[in-house]
Formats: structure tokens, C-alpha cells, sequence
């Protein structure tokens, strides 16, 4: 007499032939459980999936343990992302399964940082991935003897294009204030000896006045002839 394995589909059966004997046998090797991951390339139409951990032989009612590091996904410049756990819910092993990672993402803030033209720091805040940041009232640049100035606009450079609107962040982003800058101008004043007004014109700062107008006079009296101009 001799001993047949059957096929596992027929597994559990005891029959007996004609010659033969079949007998029930424990052939019983387990279940396969994958722990996969899904990244989205760019350059793939479809997900790409990644094998992390391939557990064999796992017996049926055991529940299933990944043992691998934990599972790490890119972010991007909007998202940061975080291992949340598996999909499906783990459960007591009963058949072959998969389980994917699962990953919360995080929108991903940024620093906006506004400064005026001599680098002073004006005002610095945080928005979220694709916010549009807004500054407030247009800054003052105080004039002083010298300059008047006037705002233009902002920049992303010190001495950049002025922009005509801000951009959504998408990225740590610094603006430079820009200013017109005008040369003061002065009214300088010529006054003869008695306070009469000589003359008078307009002089840029820095510009040297010079005097054009008719010699200064001043008549004499009894005791003296005339006053010559000094000056």
C-alpha cells in the first residue's frame, strides 16, 4: 500500500480505493501578508507602488506585525507628510492580503518677511501653502534735510522690478520696499540791511547760493556819506 499527498483543494478528505488509502494530511502553510506604499511620480500616470515588507507563512488567526522601519513619504513644497497607519484595519490573518500606508498630510507654512530699502525689518508673519500675504498701509521712509521720498511699490530683491502684486507663498519669500527719492530744494533769501527784500531763488541742497542781484545800498546821513557794501 501506499501513501498519496492530495492537492490542498481536496485536503480534509479521508477516502479509501480500491489498492489505496487517501488520508487527511496538515499541509496547512499559512498566508501571505504585503505591506506596500503608494507614491505619486510625476512622471507616472499611475501610483508607484513599493513593496515594504513581504511576511510568509503567517498562521491563519495570528494578527499581522510589520516589522520594517517606519514608512517615510516625500513631501512637497504645499505638503508635509506623516505615517498615520494601514488600510485596510489590521485583522486576525484569514486569507493573503495587502496593506497600504496610510499618511496624513500637513499644508506646510512659510515665512513672509517684508524690509525696507536700507534692510531695516518692517514686519515678518507666517502663511499657509498658497495664501496671498498683504502687508497693511504702505510703509513711511521718513524724509530728512537732504531727500523727500515717496513709496513705489515692493520688490523681491533690494534693487529689484517693482511688482505689481504679491504672489502666493509657495516658499520662505522676502520684499524690499522702494522708494523715489528727490533732492529737497531751499528758497534762499537776500535781505538788505532794513529787512527789505532783495531777492530771493531756489537752490537744490548742497548747491552754493550765489548773489546776482544789484549791489546792496545803504545812503548816509550827516555824519557819514554813504555805506559802502562789505558783504
Amino acid at each position: 500500500m501506499r501513501i498519496i499527498k492530495l492537492p490542498l483543494f481536496i485536503i480534509g478528505l479521508s477516502l479509501t480505493l480500491s489498492g489505496c488509502s487517501f488520508i487527511s494530511i496538515d499541509s496547512d502553510d499559512g498566508f501571505t501578508v504585503t505591506w506596500i506604499q503608494k507614491d505619486y511620480d510625476p512622471a507616472y500616470s499611475e501610483p508607484v507602488r513599493k513593496i515594504l515588507e513581504i511576511d510568509r507563512h503567517v498562521k491563519k488567526g495570528s494578527m499581522p506585525t510589520y516589522d520594517g522601519e517606519t514608512p517615510v513619504k516625500s513631501g512637497t513644497y504645499s505638503t508635509t507628510y506623516t505615517f498615520k497607519g494601514w488600510t485596510p484595519e489590521l485583522k486576525p490573518v484569514t486569507e493573503d492580503i495587502e496593506y497600504e500606508a496610510v499618511f496624513d498630510g500637513t499644508l506646510n507654512r512659510y515665512t513672509v518677511t517684508w524690509y525696507d530699502d536700507e534692510l531695516h525689518q518692517l514686519k515678518e508673519e507666517i502663511y499657509d501653502y498658497g495664501q496671498i500675504p498683504v502687508f497693511g498701509d504702505d510703509p513711511i521712509k521718513e524724509n530728512d534735510a537732504e531727500y523727500t521720498y515717496t513709496f513705489l511699490g515692493w520688490a523681491k530683491s533690494i534693487d529689484g522690478e517693482i511688482i505689481s502684486e504679491f504672489e502666493k507663498v509657495t516658499r520662505d519669500t522676502m520684499y524690499f520696499a522702494r522708494y523715489e527719492r528727490l533732492t529737497n530744494s531751499y528758497t534762499v533769501k537776500w535781505v538788505n540791511y532794513d529787512d527789505t527784500l532783495l531777492g530771493e531763488e531756489t537752490y537744490f541742497y548742497g548747491e552754493t547760493p550765489t548773489y546776482k542781484l544789484a549791489t546792496p545800498y545803504r545812503a548816509g546821513n550827516d555824519i557819514v556819506d554813504n555805506y559802502p557794501f562789505i558783504g
